[in-house]
């Protein structure tokens, strides 16, 4: 069967920022929407403690005391007020402006001290303003252009009438930065924190990278590889100025329609194999572990949304539901609050997400930074867009890779609590990784 997002996208030129947001599965029972997209108007980068704005025609402009979240929302109500927006009247996320923000933004957002250097290639946040967007309805199979500037609009009808054939680049094997036997001196440490009272619950991970042994190839044919073995609620691929982002995550950050409607976060946390009977699946939905676990981080959740919610809004929807993968279950809770906060408050409040940092967060990401050796960058980071009417639909970046150097770095994770067991948060590291395994494997 052809999927018609990843199909639209092929026609998108290399270097172009080619964006894909792909609900290759549906999510929570709502509308579903992909996006195809490329040409953005303007990008805006953090790097280097510098916030750089570029538009199309190569300007470069520098901001040194500007909030990239304010520079966002009132690029989007700039284009709001054009007469092409108008002629929309449903419920599309246009103008978009879509990216990521890495997880290491978490640090200086939360004025903690790095104990590893910063690596300066790569982007703490990267955003495209789209003003054109190819929209694809999975409920109704409807699919529109979208937009608020006739020539972007005109550029990218164009651009799709010409699919093609993507390879993708051959791909070494999966080598992690750590041994089990490293990774259970990290968890051993862990524990310790988690005896001396520090923390109740850390997410550790380690990376695995993945050489190309060839430079042929396109990185949005691993994406479409990956999408196969295990498609996803939130599957993105994003061409940056430094980075390009291949993710299949099923978890949810932050959602949202409207300024009128909740603000939801979707935690996942709890994880097991596919490869177990009826018996033990019953058994890991109602395990103490993971059940208190779980807790644990909707608690933290609960808190963040807290701080911008409107007062007595903050509401669990619902609790340890269990969700199906092509080759695992997770645990998942729904937590919603109504908030009329500006975009940078609701950020500042809530970034990095609970379920990957630990509880509580601070302290937990101290550790992090403490124990893991390298760079998280994009991973547990988030990927989505922002539109207008104070949309906003943010993935949690998990089972997500970026490709740099002609290296692919993936990185897996899990949280430790006291009743964990070295081998088997190892094992489920392995486990989060299969899909991905597989994917590389078909490059090849």
């Amino acid at each position: 069967m052809i999927d018609l997002p990843l199909q639209i996208a092929s026609a998108l030129p290399p270097q172009s920022h080619r964006l894909l947001l792909h609900s290759a599965t549906q999510h929570n029972q709502q509308k579903t929407f992909s996006f195809v997209s490329c040409h953005p108007v303007q990008t805006l980068t953090l790097i280097n403690n510098q916030l750089v704005l570029n538009d199309d025609t190569g300007r470069r402009i520098a901001h040194t005391f500007i909030d990239p979240f304010d520079l966002i929302e009132d690029w989007i109500d700039k284009e709001s007020q054009t007469d092409l927006f108008h002629r929309y009247n449903d419920d599309a996320p246009f103008p978009m402006v879509a990216g990521f923000i890495s997880y290491d933004f978490g640090y200086p957002l939360q004025s903690i001290q790095r104990s590893h250097a910063h690596q300066p290639s790569h982007p703490l946040l990267w955003f495209g303003f789209y003003s054109a967007l190819w929209r694809y309805d999975h409920q109704t199979t409807q699919q529109t252009i979208i937009g608020t500037r006739q020539h972007c609009l005109e550029r990218l009808k164009e651009t799709i009438q010409h699919p093609k054939a993507i390879t993708p680049h051959p791909l070494s094997p999966f080598q992690s930065n750590w041994t089990q036997k490293q990774y259970t001196e990290q968890f051993t440490r862990v524990q310790q924190y988690i005896t001396e009272g520090d923390i109740y619950q850390v997410n550790l991970s380690h990376r695995l990278t993945s050489t190309m042994t060839t430079t042929t190839g396109d990185p949005l044919g691993i994406y479409t590889a990956v999408s196969k073995k295990s498609p996803a609620a939130f599957g993105a691929f994003v061409e940056s100025d430094h980075l390009t982002l291949i993710s299949n995550s099923p978890e949810c950050f932050l959602e949202r329609t409207s300024f009128n409607d909740p603000l939801k976060t979707h935690p996942i946390k709890g994880t097991c194999s596919k490869n177990i009977s009826e018996e033990q699946l019953k058994a890991f939905v109602t395990n103490e572990k993971e059940c208190a676990e779980h807790l644990m981080i909707v608690d933290v959740v609960r808190n963040d949304l807290g701080r911008i919610a409107t007062i007595g809004s903050v509401n669990v929807d619902s609790l340890l539901q269990q969700i199906e993968l092509p080759t695992l279950y997770h645990l998942v809770s729904t937590i919603s609050c109504m908030s009329q906060e500006k975009l940078s408050d609701i950020i500042y409040a809530t970034f990095p997400g609970g379920s990957i940092t630990g509880a509580p967060k601070i302290r937990s990401m101290q550790i992090i930074d403490e124990l893991e050796s390298v760079e998280r960058s994009i991973y547990t980071g988030a990927i989505g867009y922002f539109g207008a009417q104070g949309a906003i639909n943010l993935s949690i970046a998990i089972r997500t890779a970026y490709l740099c150097d002609d290296k692919l770095h993936l990185h897996v994770g899990g949280g430790i609590v006291s009743d964990s067991t070295a081998s088997g948060e190892w094992e489920e590291t392995q486990d989060k990784a299969l899909a991905w395994r597989q994917a590389i494997a078909s490059c090849t």
